[in-house]
């Protein structure tokens, strides 16, 4: 073999710099939301901890607070749910929202007038 056979059969030098860098600003992209959510949470609990204790009532990780997002939640988590298999099969509806709006306002209203 003569050298320049060799020459051209070397493998080039990478730089290391920049794939470190990309794979930084990946896991940044993938986890940031999660660093949000968990600051959410500290702030939130954390904001009257000086008047009552940690988990105790009325603060927003007792268990009453938790119980009470979960409840309000439900409805929400039930209909995204249902949604996303809707999307997932090809079936999407976007009349579900809608129905959803006139339903929590015929069952409102009674409670707002005292009906």
């Amino acid at each position: 073999m003569s050298q320049t056979a060799l020459a051209d059969e070397r493998v080039p030098v990478r730089d290391y710099t920049l794939d470190r860098s990309a794979r930084v600003r990946a896991n940044i992209k993938r986890y940031y939301i999660y660093v949000v959510l968990a600051l959410i949470v500290l702030v939130f609990s954390l904001l009257k901890l000086d008047e009552v204790s940690f988990f105790g009532r009325g603060h927003f990780l007792s268990p009453d607070s938790v119980i009470n997002l979960l409840r309000t939640a439900a409805p929400i988590l039930t209909l995204s749910g249902a949604f996303t298999l809707l999307m997932i099969s090809g079936y999407i509806d976007l009349s579900v929202g809608s129905a959803m709006t006139v339903s929590y306002t015929h069952l409102t209203l009674p409670t707002i007038y005292s009906v």
